[in-house]
């Protein structure tokens, strides 16, 4: 029974768009292969919220017993539809402009001191890229570390204004790392 149920899923798999639409559809796609085909991120969520599948992503942890939340690599996959002819809300931070829902929160926001847009977005490939700087601060009020927050958004389709589908990435990193957003994006179907 449980082969029959397993074969009739992979079989709905196959007939269903590879890009979610409709909360249905992003249910779907959560028993469906992962999104990021690097190796050193895992699945470690899928869910629907808002009709999109939203995927978790996280790095390997870090074996140092003094390593903290900014260690920890965590990258999020958001497969759907545009929200009312505008794009899907951006999933990281709590900027007031944004919708409510947050996605991809900062690691300890609590000690956030200031966070900004960092000018004019940027173009990779299809993907559109957003970032934000959030500083940390540190005792005494000095500036302390840095973290880029970046979200990238591509049309779905390889046909632009033929489909509203959306896929988003979003990952919160240090400006060091930057190449290997890129490189999960160049993972990322």
């Amino acid at each position: 029974m449980r082969l029959e149920a397993a074969m009739l899923a992979f079989l709905m798999l196959l007939l269903l768009p590879c890009r979610p639409a409709t909360a249905q559809d992003a249910t779907a796609h959560c028993t469906g292969r992962p999104s990021i085909s690097e190796t050193e991120l895992v699945r470690a969520s899928c869910g629907t919220e808002d009709g999109m599948a939203i995927e978790r992503y996280f790095g390997p942890t870090p074996s140092s017993p003094y390593a903290t939340a900014f260690d920890r690599r965590e990258v999020l996959v958001a497969h759907g539809a545009e929200q009312g002819g505008k794009q899907a809300s951006n999933p990281i931070g709590s900027h007031p402009v944004r919708s409510p829902t947050r996605w991809l929160a900062p690691p300890m926001e609590d000690r956030i001191s200031r966070q900004s847009e960092a000018g004019a977005a940027r173009s990779h490939g299809r993907w559109r890229i957003s970032t934000s700087t959030v500083e940390y601060g540190t005792q005494g009020g000095l500036p302390g570390f840095f973290l880029s927050c970046a979200t990238a958004t591509r049309p779905a389709g390889k046909n632009a204004s033929a489909t509203k589908a959306v896929t988003i990435v979003a990952e919160c990193f240090a400006p060091e790392e930057r190449r290997r957003f890129y490189r999960t994006l160049d993972s990322t179907r």
